[in-house]
């Protein structure tokens, strides 16, 4: 069995100068987005227990942000607004890798996660890494010409693997540095 989810956490709201800074410090719903961030692995790594997963959406801050180190940290952090959270308990597992060239658009907030899993169970490897598409505009009748959306659309290739195996092997290589 293996899991393939997405989300989308809230969104920055702190008025017209909504940089990574000001969302990281000023933003009213930050604790709120903490919160989605560790709900979110509490309940996928409840869910997929040593099975891999891939996780995907729109979370709502940069690879610079205060919340990045929330999905990749191995353990889940506590969350503070739960008395019976002991910090840096919960669920003992990998963390999440996003999968992803790291020079593409740092300011980006679309993701795609893996968690590998653990034992003998199979796991998902980055065939290649992330990268953005459809980010050109739509022309429109009359000449003028629209972003298909606010969040261009975020593709990876995965496989599935043995652990025991080599990738080349099976026919995987893995992802791009």
């Amino acid at each position: 069995l293996y899991w393939i989810a997405t989300t989308h956490l809230i969104a920055c709201y702190v008025g017209g100068d909504e940089s990574e800074s000001t969302c990281d410090q000023q933003d009213p719903n930050g604790d709120e987005r903490m919160r989605q961030i560790l709900e979110t692995r509490h309940f996928m790594e409840r869910l997929v227990g040593e099975a891999p997963a891939i996780l995907g959406g729109d979370f709502n801050f940069s690879r610079t942000s205060r919340y990045y180190p929330a999905m990749t940290s191995r353990v889940i952090p506590a969350d503070p607004t739960i008395v019976n959270t002991l910090k840096d308990s919960a669920l003992d597992g990998a963390g999440w890798t996003e999968v992803g060239e790291q020079n593409v658009v740092t300011e980006r907030i679309d993701y795609i996660w893996s968690r590998p899993g653990s034992g003998s169970a199979k796991r998902w490897q980055a065939h290649e890494g992330a990268a953005l598409i459809f980010t050109e505009p739509v022309a429109l009748p009359g000449g003028s010409s629209i972003p298909i959306s606010d969040h261009p659309i975020l593709a990876a290739s995965f496989c599935l693997i043995h652990p025991e195996q080599d990738p080349e092997i099976q026919g995987c290589r893995a992802q791009r540095p």
